[in-house]
């Protein structure tokens, strides 16, 4: 029964927490109908004493509980009553289930695994149907009309599940650099990353697909270096013709998107919304600054008569204010480098400059959902390996 709501919940946990609720009928209960599962899962672990907070292996996760526990008691006492939602998901419940799947059994991360694996696919598949087709399926147009104005082939966008190309674009590129880093056979791992770069061209995110593809390149480089003879001749005789002719063709067609088109750089200000974000906090109050609030983004996005804080750092910074914001970032950092030490060193900097390097250009890091596939995508594709922890630079 517990196996089967460890099921049930994963699965809520990440692909209702998108538009397939709304389309469900569930629009206003999207958080209720996604997170309850995983919600009761989490109440009856720490009954049955499967997740333990004060265990020293949890450290990393109960230190951010600990912040978020401030944080809470801080917004709540500045009457900010609607920043418990959004603590609960983007803290308390992510860190509490890191508890739990430090010690899951093989057979918890087999299905975490699966799952995840079957939301990339899903992603990619909707986001390639959407693209060959110009249309848009789970988002409204309504909501969604703004991100495909310019009415051309080479800007549409694709929504996918989650709406937002930016967000869909993160969540993509994480689970990809943990596939690529695991110990998956080649063949799942080239298929992965080369569904997941089609799916990115049709998110048509410029900087995500250029750090995507600079942090991927040394995995795959090694991967190639650690196959078999047999399989490297696969990969010259079939990969690298696709490669190349993929080289030719994306700057001449459509698909290239906002990558390669030269209306790009003259439609598009997204370069400068990212640069002009670092600004934000000159639109603000000495005690918005400090305090924070969930509505200071759109406060803020519209002084800049922008769509949104294109920053996810700053993002985050408008949401907890300027002292107990760096704090949870602070402790979050420590969580990833602290879990990140079973990969070889420059294998765990490229996971975080991959997860930054997005996150800096997209306003979606400070969606809880981006933390919690983070969490999720490591434990499922976290490397076998007993004791032994590598560099720690």
């Amino acid at each position: 029964m517990i196996y089967v709501l460890f099921i049930l919940a994963v699965f809520s946990a990440t692909f209702l927490n998108s538009n397939i609720s709304t389309v469900l009928g569930y629009e206003n209960n999207v958080t209720t109908v996604a997170f309850l599962p995983l919600t009761l899962f989490i109440i009856i672990q720490l009954m049955r004493k499967k997740i333990v907070i004060l265990k020293k292996d949890n450290n990393s996760s109960r230190y951010v509980l600990l912040a978020s526990i401030l944080i809470l008691f801080f917004k709540l006492s500045y009457g900010q009553y609607d920043m418990f939602k959004t603590i609960l998901l983007f803290s308390f419940i992510p860190y509490t289930f890191a508890m739990y799947l430090e010690h899951a059994s093989c057979k918890e991360k087999t299905v975490l695994q699966n799952v995840l694996i079957a939301l990339l696919v899903t992603e990619c598949l909707l986001a390639v149907y959407e693209r060959v087709t110009l249309t848009v399926l789970l988002s409204t147009e309504e909501t969604y009309s703004s991100m495909n104005r310019a009415g051309d082939t080479w800007s549409f966008r694709s929504s996918a599940l989650f709406g937002h190309p930016l967000g869909n674009a993160m969540l993509v590129s994480v689970i990809n650099i943990y596939i690529l880093s695991s110990n998956l056979s080649p063949l799942r791992k080239i298929s992965c990353f080369a569904i997941a770069i089609i799916a990115l061209l049709c998110f048509n995110e410029r900087g995500n697909i250029v750090i995507t593809l600079a942090t991927s390149l040394p995995l795959l480089i090694k991967l190639y270096n650690d196959a078999s003879k047999k399989f490297r001749r696969k990969i010259l005789w079939v990969c690298f013709p696709l490669l190349l002719a993929g080289v030719v063709q994306l700057p001449q067609s459509d698909l290239g998107g906002r990558l390669f088109n030269e209306k790009s750089g003259k439609q598009d200000n997204s370069t400068m919304a990212r640069l002009e974000a670092l600004t934000a906090f000159k639109y603000l109050s000495t005690s918005e600054v400090l305090i924070g609030g969930n509505n200071l983004n759109d406060k803020v996005a519209d002084k800049m008569d922008l769509a949104a804080v294109e920053n996810g750092i700053i993002s985050i910074l408008l949401d907890y204010g300027i002292i107990l914001g760096i704090l949870l970032l602070g402790l979050l950092f420590c969580f990833q480098k602290d879990k990140l030490r079973v990969y070889p060193w420059w294998n765990k900097w490229l996971i975080l400059l991959l997860f930054y390097g997005i996150g800096f250009t997209n306003p979606h890091l400070s969606n809880p959902m981006q933390w919690f596939i983070f969490v999720c995508a490591y434990y499922a594709f976290r490397p076998n390996l007993k004791n032994k922890v590598y560099g720690r630079k």
